[in-house]
């Protein structure tokens, strides 16, 4: 039997995800962490976590993001990329200029934000096979 440990995004927990904030950010304001960067990252991470893009704006669960080294809210999503919280799908799309690199990302939101199937939300792949360069140029860009 387990004995210690720090119950974590359970729905008795103190470290969860609530309305307003996402898993990461009841984490900071658990442990009192202010680092405004990681503070920063705990706001992207609501927002891509939480109903303001993949449900409400891009009914899936997968986006495209501009792949601009230089933007610090792009080294934010690399970040959760890293975190696990973001899974890349390819690393190199250009949905409409030449030298524009978009990344297809994809959140398994149901492991992080506890939600289930839901009709709001078309998965990208129900069944898993490869992706089509056509599909992935036809994501929803999510804007940093």
């Amino acid at each position: 039997m387990i004995d210690k440990g720090i119950q974590f995004d359970t729905p008795y927990s103190e470290i969860r995800r609530n309305f307003n904030q996402s898993t990461f950010e009841s984490m900071l304001k658990h442990y009192r962490i202010s680092d405004r960067k990681l503070l920063n990252m705990g706001k992207l991470v609501r927002d891509i976590e939480i109903k303001s893009f993949c449900v409400d704006q891009a009914h899936s669960n997968v986006f495209l993001i501009h792949a601009d080294s230089k933007n610090e809210k792009y080294q934010l999503v690399k970040k959760l990329i890293d975190l696990r919280f973001l899974h890349i799908l390819h690393p190199g799309i250009t949905p409409d200029k030449r030298n524009e690199k978009y990344e297809a990302l994809l959140l398994d939101y149901a492991f992080y934000t506890g939600f289930r199937r839901t009709s709001a939300i078309k998965e990208f792949k129900e069944v898993p096979k490869s992706f089509t360069f056509k599909e992935l140029r036809g994501l929803k860009k999510f804007k940093i």
